[in-house]
């Protein structure tokens, strides 16, 4: 698209949005964490973002979801590596 588009998630809810997509529910049990300005990530048309990091635990298994802000790109590992 040749517009910002946001990801927005309300970890207290469970849930997350993309704008111009309905809402989806997320399984209650992973505890989720954030790190993002706002509590949301921007995606710019030339690639870039406003950069942040999710978290998700579940049962002990965690993984952080990492997106660089000049060039967007997503990145995920496991927690403690």
């Amino acid at each position: 698209e040749d517009r910002p588009v946001a990801f927005v998630l309300d970890a207290r809810r469970h849930e997350y949005v993309t704008e111009g997509a309905s809402r989806v529910v997320l399984p209650v049990a992973p505890t989720v964490t954030i790190t993002a300005p706002a509590a949301g990530i921007r995606f710019a048309p030339d690639g870039s973002s406003s950069g942040g990091q999710i978290g998700v635990e579940d049962q002990g298994h965690a993984v952080s979801v990492s997106v660089a802000w000049l060039t967007g790109r997503v990145t995920t590992s496991e927690a403690g590596r």
